[in-house]
C-alpha cells in the first residue's frame, strides 16, 4: 500500500517524515547529497509519495542531484497518481511551460486545481490570483478558480 503523506493536513505538508525522507533530510543537512538522493530513491521505490516528490523535484532541476528532467518528471507523475498534492503542483507548472507531452494551459489549470482540491495550500493561493486577475478584482475567496474555465 502507499504511503501518502502530503495530504494529510490542511495545508498537505507531511505529518512525520518515512523513514527514508528523514534519513535524506539528515545527511542532506550534513553535506551528503548523493546518499540523500539515494535514500530518496529507496522511499520512492516503495511509493513513499513525499519520496517521490522530493527526488522528482531534484531530478527535474538538477538540485544536489543530476539534471534529468524527463526521470524527474517522471517520478512527479507517479507521485501524483498515488495522491501528491505538491506533486501535482509541480507538474502544473510543467504542463504550463509546454515541458512535457501533457501541456498546455488546460492541463496546466486542471493540474493546479486537482492540486488545491488536495489541500496543497500555495496550488490554493496560486488559483485565487489567477481568479481575481481574469475578473479584475484585487482578491477572492475560496474555491472560485472553478469559475477560470468558463
Amino acid at each position: 500500500m502507499a504511503r501518502m503523506r502530503e495530504s494529510d493536513s490542511a495545508t498537505a505538508e507531511p505529518q512525520s517524515l518515512s523513514s527514508s525522507v528523514a534519513k535524506a533530510d539528515a545527511l542532506d543537512a550534513a553535506g551528503d547529497h548523493r546518499a540523500a538522493v539515494d535514500q530518496l530513491a529507496i522511499g520512492a521505490r516503495s511509493q513513499d509519495v513525499e519520496a517521490l516528490t522530493r527526488l522528482g523535484k531534484r531530478l527535474l532541476a538538477g538540485d544536489r542531484a543530476p539534471a534529468l528532467p524527463a526521470q524527474g518528471a517522471g517520478l512527479l507523475e507517479e507521485a501524483l497518481q498515488l495522491g501528491g498534492a505538491e506533486a501535482a503542483a509541480v507538474l502544473a507548472v510543467v504542463y504550463a511551460v509546454g515541458a512535457s507531452r501533457r501541456h498546455g494551459p488546460s492541463a496546466a489549470l486542471d493540474t493546479l486545481s486537482l492540486a488545491a482540491e488536495r489541500g496543497w495550500a500555495p496550488a490554493r493561493q496560486q488559483l485565487r490570483v489567477l481568479a481575481a486577475a481574469g475578473r479584475g478584482d484585487a482578491e477572492t475567496s475560496g474555491s472560485d478558480w472553478r469559475g477560470l474555465r468558463a
